[in-house]
């Protein structure tokens, strides 16, 4: 909107200064309105503000060269993960790490739609104490984690875990297990509070010692069973069952999931089971 005095436009509609000579005056009061955001950044509104309640992907909108905007971002004391747009280029080639504080000042400067310039300061007093866990306390189905999933009609059945190198978990089936199906992640549970602050390792073993009708993990549908692999990397373990559903009845496994912060598993810091159904139609 423009700006006159007197009924002559001094400031137009882009903020441009016209026909204004020898003039004096003093600062006294001008500050952006703070807008709250879920997940865009928009260079139109100087100043926004963002609580995360998940992890979340930002998109931008309203960019034009020379264009600034400011985030001031909480991670919430999770920490969760924002993810930004790959056009974002972050101060000395390199994204801070969000899991290391929970309060964050982001600016943006646009320089073109294939170049946004950022850099980012945290603020807390401490950085968020690392915790490991697992679920699941023993390998009976009132002690471990257990979920159910149905057999495809006609094609096997493929179901179990991934524990990621973000400290994240996830659950699997080509079926349906409690109204899912594909990857998803499990509940707000995770293996590691934080973005993991080192390399962990993970060994996942059969535990079927109270299991009826038990099965095994599929070597060919899960990583290195029985030894140490590291977690730098996603490590998926899941079962194979043959089908089509009408030939299988309901058979179970439990699997025992042990994290340790050295190679050799010498220092086992979790451990947890998982238990896992599936009911075909025999």
């Amino acid at each position: 909107m423009a700006i006159k005095i007197s009924g002559t436009t001094v400031i137009e509609d882009d903020f441009s200064v016209i026909g204004v000579v020898d003039t004096q005056g003093n600062y006294d009061d001008l500050h952006s309105t703070v807008v709250t955001t879920s997940n865009n950044l928009n260079f139109s509104t100087p100043v926004m503000t963002c609580t995360l309640g998940a992890a979340t992907t930002f998109t931008t909108t309203g960019g034009a060269t020379g264009k600034t905007c400011m985030l001031l971002l909480d991670t919430s004391s999770v920490p969760y993960t924002p993810t930004f747009p790959s056009d974002i280029n972050w101060q000395n080639n390199t994204e801070p790490t969000w899991s290391s504080y929970q309060h964050w000042q982001i600016t943006f400067l646009y320089v073109d739609s294939n170049d946004i310039r950022a850099s980012a300061v945290g603020f807390t007093g401490t950085t968020p104490s690392e915790v490991v866990s697992l679920h699941g306390t023993g390998n009976t189905f009132a002690a471990a984690d257990s979920t159910t999933t149905s057999m495809p009609p006609t094609a096997d059945a493929i179901f179990g875990m991934r524990f990621r190198s973000d400290g994240n978990i996830e659950k699997y089936t080509n079926g349906n297990a409690q109204g899912q199906s594909g990857y998803w992640t499990y509940s707000t549970s995770k293996w590691n509070n934080i973005t993991p602050s080192q390399t962990y390792y993970v060994r996942v073993q059969n535990d079927n010692a109270n299991m009826s009708l038990p099965m095994t993990l599929s070597t060919t549908y899960s990583d290195s069973l029985n030894t140490w692999v590291a977690l730098s990397s996603h490590r998926q373990f899941r079962y194979m069952v043959g089908g089509p559903r009408s030939g299988v009845g309901t058979l179970n496994g439990c699997m025992k999931v042990e994290i340790s912060s050295t190679s050799n598993g010498s220092n086992i810091v979790a451990t947890g089971y998982y238990q896992w159904q599936v009911n075909g139609t025999a």
